[in-house]
C-alpha cells in the first residue's frame, strides 16, 4: 500500500508514509480516510522520500481543490511533508495552494519536519 498512516504512540502526530508510486486517486482516498477518521485536527508528518508521485503540475493542483472541498470547513491542524529530490518543488507548490486552509511546510530532513511541526503545534 503506498499509503500508510500511524498515530506516534509519544506525541500523537499522525504520521503517513508514502512509498513507491502514488497517484492521485491515492491521495483523494487519504484525504477522505483523515477526513473521516476526523485525524484532520491532529497534526500530520507525511515523509514521502520514498515515493513516486504519477501525476503532474496540473492533477496536483486540482488535488489542492479536492482537498478545499473535503477539510475547507473544518479546523486543520499543521501538516509537515518531507520530500527529496524532484518532488521537493511539487510538495512546495501544493502547500502553496492549499495554504488558504491549512499551514503546511515541506522539507528536506525529518528532524526539520518534526521540529517545526511542534513549534506549529504549540502556536496554534
Amino acid at each position: 500500500m503506498p499509503i500508510q498512516r500511524r498515530r506516534h504512540p509519544k506525541t500523537g502526530v499522525l504520521w503517513t508514509t508514502l512509498s513507491g508510486l502514488v497517484t492521485a486517486a491515492e491521495f483523494r482516498e487519504h484525504f477522505a480516510a483523515v477526513r473521516e477518521a476526523g485525524e484532520h485536527g491532529v497534526p500530520e508528518l507525511v515523509d514521502a522520500r520514498a515515493a513516486t508521485i504519477a501525476f503532474g503540475k496540473r492533477e496536483l493542483l486540482r488535488l489542492a481543490g479536492y482537498g478545499r472541498e473535503v477539510f475547507g470547513n473544518v479546523q486543520m491542524a499543521p501538516r509537515a511533508v518531507v520530500m527529496q529530490g524532484s518532488y521537493f518543488m511539487m510538495a512546495k507548490l501544493f502547500a502553496s495552494a492549499t495554504s488558504p486552509w491549512v499551514r503546511m511546510s515541506v522539507f528536506d530532513t525529518v528532524p526539520a519536519a518534526e521540529a517545526w511541526l511542534a513549534a506549529a503545534s504549540v502556536a496554534r
